[in-house]
């Protein structure tokens, strides 16, 4: 998401968690997103989201002053088609609008 080319700060999300993926669902290399540390807390907490087309999403919660202090990045690159059932999967049941 962010281009960060530092490995120990890179962190393999579920989109989907895992508790609530079947067997097919916890093995698809798409229900992965790879975030840097402050990005999979917030991912993993529904503060922030993507659309399909991978443009992150924001909470109400978070204020232009969280996103500059947190170093959010806006655009982000276009995410593969295969993530969209994953990604709306996690607008609708994760994200805190």
């Amino acid at each position: 998401v962010t281009n960060l080319d530092c490995r120990e700060l890179l962190i393999a999300s579920h989109i989907k968690p895992w508790q609530n993926s079947n067997g097919y669902e916890k093995l698809n290399g798409y229900n992965g997103i790879l975030l840097c540390a402050n990005l999979d807390r917030l991912f993993d907490t529904g503060l922030i989201s993507f659309a399909d087309d991978g443009a992150m999403i924001l909470s109400r919660h978070l204020t232009d002053k969280h996103r500059a202090e947190l170093g959010i990045p806006r655009p982000l690159r276009k995410a593969p088609e295969q993530l969209a059932p994953f990604l709306q999967y996690h607008r609708a049941e994760r994200f805190q609008r």
